[in-house]
């Protein structure tokens, strides 16, 4: 394999590598393992956005509260535009998240519209998230009837 081939390849891997990350966090919140969404960010890496203005550990307290609230969510994640810097990388993504509560007469659902705009680092356990700017760029929320049967 020639360098010039290498290096393309190495560059497909860290696209893959960073596109994960986002999938990732996606993952654990909906499973609601905190765990998982902290791994994905380096420790006190910068956030704003609606869970927190701060860290990521004050997103992550944010983060358990506002789950709470919900009975199950699902996000969906769209476009991802990559930019690779080495062992750096921006990475804007859309995405739609789904909350759903079923609690007799207090029902609901949420639709959430999201940008979010991180930058990664690379280090020897991979890429993680070095900074996040997360925002909502639209909501649709409904009343639902409970399901019956």
């Amino acid at each position: 394999m020639s360098p010039e081939e290498a290096g393309a390849l190495r560059r497909l891997q860290d696209d893959r590598e960073v596109r994960d990350v986002v999938l990732r966090y996606a993952r654990g919140v909906d499973r609601r393992d905190l765990d998982l969404v902290r791994a994905c960010f380096e420790p006190g890496a910068p956030y704003e956005g609606s869970l927190a203005s701060g860290t990521v550990e004050d997103a992550i307290r944010s983060l358990a509260d506002a789950l709470g609230r919900w009975d199950a969510t699902m996000h969906f994640v769209g476009n991802q535009l990559v930019e690779l810097r080495g062992d750096l990388a921006s990475c804007e993504s859309y995405a739609i998240a789904f909350h759903r509560r079923e609690r007799g007469d207090d029902s609901a659902e949420l639709v959430v519209g999201i940008r979010y705009e991180d930058e990664l680092a690379r280090g020897p356990g991979g890429w993680r998230i070095a900074r996040r700017s997360a925002r909502a760029l639209w909501s649709r929320g409904d009343a639902t009837a409970p399901r019956r049967g």
